[in-house]
């Protein structure tokens, strides 16, 4: 991810984002072993432009943590990173491993319990998308308790190989050398669609209003911008794949 970033940064003149007022508020990522994230508001940041990550995720059934009017004041000072469900944990381990000093998460940025606080800024999406430095997609995760991170799941089974993957041995006779080949099924689609991201409307606005989207699903990651798409394992893909 790192590395797609700074490419885009420095080489695709057509991914330049824009650039207007930050978004109401953020959530300052703090450091891993050091300060927690806290809840910020834009007008109080030196940034005129602060560099920021913006989370696209599903809600599921299960309320996520959630800043209220109860828990504004508290959240402006810090929030616990281990009271946090694993999809915003995991989303706030990226950010801060690309050096991105915010990220924007809907449930904690917008007042959950204030329709006014709602109403307004749910009209702010394409500001808030559009600005960010690169939004990040949980693509396979049902509810914020899932994260995102692949994890093996055992589906190939073999003689030899008993558990969690199947291996091929392909030989060239004129060389005499021999190469092996390891398969592993972790449920990705070929161009990088998810089922359960892509069955949310809400979700398909945060999609195309991002300048650059990396979308995290099991069998790896899916880098889009507008100079093309391309995957983990060095897959390019038309630039007109549509990776929601």
């Amino acid at each position: 991810m790192r590395t797609w970033l700074q490419v885009c940064q420095s080489s695709h003149s057509n991914c330049t984002l824009k650039t207007g007022d930050p978004p109401t508020r953020l959530i300052e990522v703090g450091s891993q072993n050091g300060r927690e994230p806290r809840l910020v508001y834009g007008n109080d940041l030196t940034e005129q432009h602060p560099e920021y990550a913006a989370l696209s995720y599903c809600w599921g059934d299960t309320l996520p943590t959630r800043a209220i009017k109860a828990t504004e004041t508290e959240f402006r000072m810090r929030i616990p990173y281990r009271t946090l469900p694993r999809t915003f944990q995991d989303s706030i381990t990226i950010a801060r491993m690309l050096r991105l000093p915010y990220i924007w998460i809907d449930a904690l940025c917008i007042i959950q319990d204030d329709p006014a606080d709602w109403e307004r800024e749910a009209t702010r999406m394409q500001q808030i998308y559009s600005g960010s430095t690169l939004t990040i997609a949980a693509s396979g995760a049902k509810d914020t308790s899932a994260g995102f991170f692949a994890h093996e799941t055992p589906r190939f089974r073999s003689a030899s190989v008993p558990a969690e993957r199947a291996l091929f041995t392909f030989g060239n006779s004129a060389t005499g050398k021999t190469m092996i080949v390891q398969v592993q099924d972790r449920g990705g689609l070929h161009n990088g669609m998810a089922p359960i991201l892509q069955t949310r409307g809400w979700t398909l606005q945060e999609s195309a209003l991002s300048h650059r989207i990396v979308q995290c699903v099991q069998s790896e990651l899916y880098w889009r911008c507008s100079q093309g798409c391309q995957t983990e394992s060095g897959v390019l893909l038309p630039t007109t794949t549509n990776l929601s």
